[in-house]
């Protein structure tokens, strides 16, 4: 049965680069712990773009952007706060404060604000007139987004990031370019199982998968080509099961809301729910770097689940 409850969202995300997720957590997770006690954690849906946490709404402490700036240590955090109705089918959250804090970290606004602050907090006007206290609210400043007004409090500074990392970036991608679009255009130039043993080697270790010498020549060809199949068909479950499936040597299940709708009647109500995608793996065998995988795989607001089955026969 559906829960729908009233509840504070706190998304946070980071740069430059992010730090690992699970540890971007367990930090916010302490900084609640020590500033807003009586924010009792609900639950922590995963989130692609960073951390997200939902909350029994409380009062919004002045610390807690100095706290998070703790957290900081070289990258740049932007949290985003609003409380609202969130309802979970029994899957995943849904409710317009997910979709807005996720949009208030990213919206163009707030990013140049954030250029040069170590925390950025942003919270709703709901937030900011009714959690925060009276005495904080002139340190925010109004930005909009999405044509709603939202407030903005910096703590502490940081260097932009400097031009020769930007240089060094896109030397990086020029050097890697001839790989990627070997890649690319291998199917309709060469096959898989007509590229010589230390080609087949090189194109495998290149995808970071099981070579030749390991999995066996036939077994190898044959990731190989499921995974150029995967990579031409990013951006759909067929392609991503592929890419997982002969990345791990399992078979890999991708199920998915979809994100759009079609319907001849103008009227009919557009899609509802923020979009989410479940990878079925079977076993429990140990997928090292599987979540930043998805993270990478995935767009920014889709969450994504990893569900473990018995294997089959199992």
């Amino acid at each position: 049965m559906a829960q729908e409850r009233a509840l504070a969202v706190l998304t946070v995300t980071a740069g430059d680069p992010p730090p690992a997720r699970a540890a971007l957590a367990d930090a916010v997770r302490a900084v609640l712990g020590r500033v807003a006690p009586e924010w009792s954690v609900v639950d922590r849906p995963v989130w692609p773009g960073g951390v997200r946490f939902l909350c029994e709404p409380g009062w919004l402490p002045s610390a807690l952007a100095e706290a998070l700036a703790a957290v900081a240590a070289g990258p740049g955090i932007r949290a985003a706060l609003a409380v609202g109705l969130c309802r979970h089918d029994g899957r995943n959250w849904y409710g317009e404060p997910l979709q807005s804090t996720a949009r208030m970290v990213a919206a163009e606004p707030v990013l140049r604000i954030a250029r040069t602050a170590a925390v950025t907090l942003v919270v709703s006007g709901e937030v900011h007139q009714g959690l925060v206290d009276a005495a904080d609210r002139d340190r925010f400043q109004r930005v909009v987004v999405d044509g709603r007004p939202v407030w903005v409090l910096t703590v502490g500074h940081r260097l932009p990031a400097a031009e020769p990392s930007a240089a060094l970036t896109g030397t990086v991608a020029e050097l890697t370019r001839p790989v990627r679009d070997l890649l690319d255009r291998m199917p309709p130039g060469v096959s898989p199982a007509d590229l010589p043993t230390e080609p087949l080697r090189l194109m495998c270790a290149l995808a970071e998968l099981p070579g030749p010498e390991t999995a066996g020549e036939d077994e190898a060809r044959r990731l190989l080509a499921d995974f150029i199949t995967g990579r031409l068909r990013h951006g759909t479950a067929e392609g991503l099961s592929r890419l997982l499936s002969a990345r791990y040597g399992v078979p890999v299940e991708v199920l998915e809301s979809a994100g759009t709708t079609w319907s001849a009647d103008p009227a009919d109500p557009a899609p509802v729910g923020e979009p989410w995608v479940t990878v079925v793996v079977p076993g429990d065998r140990p997928l090292p770097g599987l979540d930043d995988l998805l993270a990478a795989a995935l767009p920014a607001h889709a969450a994504h689940r990893v569900e473990r089955r018995p294997p089959p026969g199992g």
